[in-house]
């Protein structure tokens, strides 16, 4: 099996990106909520969503670096070694989920508090 190393490398690179916005969003939502005089705990979730962000990023380079060039020479073990790549992936995407999820939830409060 082949894998495109740049588009995966592509994706690795702009997770760790967004990790950085994520921390930087949870920074100005702080002062925003100390400037409104609401409770703060809501700038938590973007940094929750960031640390999640940060699995997805260490899963994906497990993938990288260990199951995709075992898949490339793979033989008697290729099932063991793609049900494995399947149980990383939806790893992957669950902590994406979530992380979004509390990304979304963040801005739905603070849009229902400046109402």
């Amino acid at each position: 099996m082949r894998f495109d190393i740049r588009a995966e490398l592509l994706f690795f690179v702009s997770v760790i990106f967004f990790i950085f916005v994520l921390f930087y969003y949870t920074r100005i939502l702080n002062r925003l909520l100390k400037l409104l005089r609401k409770p703060r705990f809501l700038s938590l979730l973007p940094l929750f969503s960031g640390i999640l962000f940060l699995f997805v990023a260490i899963f994906h380079g497990i993938k990288m670096l260990y199951i995709y060039p075992l898949l490339a020479v793979s033989g008697l073990n290729l099932y063991k070694l793609l049900l494995f790549s399947f149980k990383i992936t939806f790893l992957e995407n669950l902590f994406f989920l979530i992380a979004g999820f509390f990304v979304f939830l963040t801005s739905i409060i603070y849009f229902a508090w400046l109402r």
